[in-house]
C-alpha cells in the first residue's frame, strides 16, 4: 500500500515515535515527529494529520487538539489520539476536543494504516466538498455583483431617456459609474464642431480628452466602418456620431468584462444626445419663425400704411412707387427665407 501525504507526531516515547515513523514511512508518508508540545508549537509548515499522544509533559494532546482547532489556519486539519488509556471517559474527551480518530495502544501496525488511509481520504474529499463549495459561493457572488451592475445601468437607462440637456445626462452617467466603482468622462460632439467635455471629477483630463476626439475622428471621418471601442488595462473608451465616452477603474483590474455596460451607456448617451440636439433645433427653429413672422407682420403693416397714405399725385410717379413696394416684398421675402433655412436645419433631426 502506498499514500501521499504529511504527517506531524507528537510523541515523547521513543519507541512509539520511532515505531509510528517507520509505518508511515513504510507507506510513502513524509513524517515529522515532535517530543512535546513546546516544540510542536514552533511548527511552522504545512501537514494533512497530527498524531498525538494524549499524555504529555506539559500541554497534554487535549491542549494541542484544542489549540489546533482554534487556529483559522489548522482548524481544518485531521487529528488522530494515540494513548494507552482505554476508558470511554478519556475517548469521549478527545473526540470533544475536536480529534477525527483515537487509536489505542499497543498500536497494531495494520489497523493503524488503515485508520490513516481512512483519515486521508476523508481529508481530501472534505477538502473537494470545501472547494466545490466555495466556488459555488464565487460564483453565486459574481452573479449578485452583475445583477447589481445592469440593476444600475437599467436604472441609468430610464433616468437618460428623460434628460433635457448635456449636463444633466451627463451627472446621470457619473453616478451610475460611482455605482460601479468606476472613473469617467464624456464628451458630446455638437453640429457646429463644438464639444461639450463633463469629467466626475477635477483632475486633469487632457489624456481622455485627446483619446476620445481622436477616436471620434476616426470612426467618423469618410463613413469609418470599425472598432468603436479602446481598451487598454484598466481604461476603455467608446465613441459613436454624438458622444464619446471613456472609463477607467480605480484599481487596477481589467476593463474587457466591463465592455458591455459601456456599450449600453454608449447606445443611450448617442439616443439622449440626438433627442437633446433636435429639441435644441426645434426650439431654434420656433424662435427663428417666430422672429420672421413678427418682421413679416411689421412689413404687411407698412405695406397697408403705405396703402393709406397714398396720394393722386404719388400715383403719377409710378417708379417710387413700385419701389417702395418692391421693398416691402423683399424683405417679406427674405424672412420667408430665413424660415425655409430654419426648417431645413430642423428637418435634418425629425423628417
Amino acid at each position: 500500500m502506498k499514500l501521499s501525504g504529511r504527517i506531524v507526531l507528537v510523541e515523547d516515547e521513543a519507541t512509539h515515535a520511532e515505531l509510528i515513523t517507520n509505518l508511515c514511512k513504510d507507506v510513502g508518508l513524509s513524517i515529522t515527529t515532535y517530543t512535546n508540545a513546546e516544540d510542536y508549537y514552533q511548527h511552522t509548515e504545512d501537514f494533512d494529520v497530527l498524531i498525538t499522544d494524549a499524555n504529555l509533559p506539559a500541554d497534554n494532546g487535549f491542549d494541542i487538539c484544542r489549540k489546533l482547532k482554534k487556529d483559522k489556519k489548522t482548524k481544518e486539519n485531521a487529528v488522530m489520539f494515540v494513548s494507552g488509556v482505554d476508558d470511554p471517559e478519556t475517548i469521549a474527551s478527545a473526540y470533544e476536543a475536536g480529534a477525527t480518530a483515537y487509536s489505542i495502544k499497543p498500536i497494531i501496525a495494520v489497523e493503524f494504516i488503515h485508520q490513516i488511509e481512512g483519515i486521508l481520504k476523508q481529508a481530501k474529499l472534505s477538502k473537494k466538498l470545501k472547494d466545490k463549495s466555495e466556488m459555488a459561493r464565487q460564483v453565486a457572488m459574481d452573479s449578485m455583483k452583475e445583477s447589481e451592475r445592469l440593476h444600475s445601468v437599467i436604472e441609468f437607462v430610464q433616468e437618460a431617456s428623460s434628460c433635457k440637456s448635456y449636463e444633466s445626462v451627463a451627472n446621470v452617467t457619473f453616478a451610475t459609474t460611482q455605482r460601479l466603482k468606476l472613473h469617467a468622462s464624456i464628451m458630446f460632439h455638437l453640429d457646429n464642431n463644438e464639444v461639450l467635455f463633463f469629467a466626475d471629477d477635477d483632475e486633469d483630463h487632457e489624456f481622455e480628452r485627446k483619446l476620445m476626439m481622436e477616436l471620434w475622428h476616426k470612426v467618423n471621418s469618410d463613413r469609418h466602418i470599425g472598432t468603436r471601442f479602446f481598451t487598454a488595462n484598466n481604461r476603455a473608451a467608446a465613441s459613436f456620431h454624438n458622444c464619446s465616452m471613456f472609463i477607467r477603474r480605480s484599481d487596477k483590474s481589467k476593463v474587457e468584462s466591463l465592455l458591455d455596460f459601456l456599450g449600453l451607456f454608449m447606445n443611450q448617451l448617442e439616443k439622449t444626445a440626438d433627442k437633446i440636439t433636435s429639441q435644441k433645433s426645434v426650439l431654434h427653429y420656433i424662435s427663428q419663425a417666430t422672429e420672421s413672422l413678427t418682421n413679416i407682420e411689421k412689413q404687411l403693416e407698412g405695406l397697408q400704411q403705405m396703402m393709406k397714405d397714398l396720394k393722386e399725385e404719388d400715383l403719377d410717379n409710378k417708379a417710387a412707387l413700385l419701389q417702395k413696394f418692391d421693398a416691402h416684398i423683399t424683405s417679406i421675402q427674405k424672412q420667408m427665407d430665413m424660415m425655409v433655412a430654419s426648417r431645413a436645419g430642423y428637418g435634418r433631426y425629425n423628417d
